[in-house]
């Protein structure tokens, strides 16, 4: 068989059945012309951008407060990861048929056609990739008969991606900021009791302005006392010369029962008066126990609140989750189908496969006799 198959015996062959190849393959050649003409096989312009992730902690609230330090500005093989997923997820998909209405710029028929949906996404599927190239970037490339939209669908594929993967990342500063905002709630509430507990002490007892309030009962105190002495002291010099039933004498006692009674009501707690030595003293003590805790109180709402601000402008703040490093643009000529390619590939296979079978079919008969030998 070898023998009988060599490169002479296929020259002669190909001479003998040289115009029924050739037919064939001219035909091919003019039928791959034909089917790779625009209005058959329209050509597709490619678009793509190419970006890096940028690191997620570049935006925690610790690094932009300047309270941790990050090693690099850009993500590591985890966000490339993530986006891979993102970027390929089916609700970035439907995102974009929905949003640039490929329903009808692939011309699917949506009426007769159940499985339209499918199919929609199918065609996207095909005219759309994201990879990582070998500089560790990813990109987007989008093919289409229309250079704008592909470049526009590229793009906003991207911004699409970064809105995702920023929901993402923030998903768990947002449970953090939800904790920050129940401990503001509580700690806020714990101020007010504490406020109306102090509101209440200071009514009871007066306490409205210790310091002053102290002094004015202090000097109160002391000229009251002082004024009683010196009365105390007349009094005992007048029951030397006057008759207890005298005037003067009645008089003076009676003032000096007069400041006896005023000193009692401020400095005896059985007085029933609320300008009392004893019970201002014992407000004293509770409202200033009571003004410590809310100053405290207040400081750790404070804190919160700060904390809570700041995460708060971390997760309003919109910084880019991608360093863009080429935007998608229009291309300036097609990318696909390579018709020189398929004109070629179509010609030579029709030739060479026209050439097997007239060998065959001329050494059918002797391949046939041998082996049955």
């Amino acid at each position: 068989m070898n023998d009988s198959i060599n490169l002479l015996g296929v020259i002669k062959v190909f001479l003998r059945r040289k115009k029924v190849i050739g037919i064939l393959t001219i035909l091919a050649l003019i039928g791959s012309i034909i089917i790779t003409s625009e209005s058959i096989m329209p050509p597709y312009f490619k678009s793509s951008c190419i970006f890096y992730p940028s690191n997620p902690l570049a935006a925690d609230q610790q690094s932009l407060f300047g309270e941790k330090e990050i090693s690099s500005l850009f993500g590591a093989e985890a966000e490339t990861d993530r986006m891979l997923s993102i970027g390929n997820s089916p609700g970035l998909s439907n995102f974009i048929i929905e949003k640039f209405n490929l329903l009808s710029h692939y011309e699917i028929d949506t009426v007769n056609n159940p499985d339209y949906l499918i199919k929609v996404a199918k065609k996207f599927q095909k005219n759309f990739e994201i990879l990582k190239t070998q500089h560790g970037a990813l990109s987007v490339n989008v093919w289409d008969t229309d250079k704008n939209l592909a470049a526009d669908i590229a793009n906003e594929v991207v911004r699409k991606m970064d809105e995702m993967y920023d929901w993402l990342v923030k998903g768990n500063q947002r449970k953090v900021l939800d904790i920050y905002e129940q401990r503001y709630n509580q700690q806020q509430k714990y101020v007010q009791d504490i406020t109306d507990s102090l509101t209440s002490v200071k009514k009871k007892y007066g306490t409205y302005n210790i310091l002053m309030q102290s002094e004015v009962l202090s000097n109160s105190i002391a000229a009251s006392q002082a004024e009683l002495s010196l009365l105390k002291a007349r009094l005992k010099l007048l029951e030397k010369f006057y008759n207890p039933a005298d005037s003067n004498i009645i008089e003076l006692a009676a003032m000096i029962k007069g400041y006896e009674e005023k000193i009692n009501s401020l400095i005896s707690p059985s007085s029933g008066s609320r300008f009392n030595l004893e019970s201002f003293s014992k407000g004293v003590e509770i409202t200033s126990v009571l003004e410590d805790k809310r100053k405290a109180a207040v400081e750790e709402l404070n804190q919160i609140k700060a904390k809570y601000e700041r995460y708060l402008s971390t997760i309003n703040q919109k910084i880019s989750n991608l360093f863009i490093v080429e935007r998608a643009a229009p291309a300036p000529k097609k990318d696909k189908p390579i018709r020189w390619l398929i004109v070629l590939a179509s010609s030579l296979g029709t030739f060479l496969l026209s050439l097997i079978t007239a060998i065959v079919v001329e050494n059918y008969q002797s391949w046939k006799t041998k082996l049955n030998e």
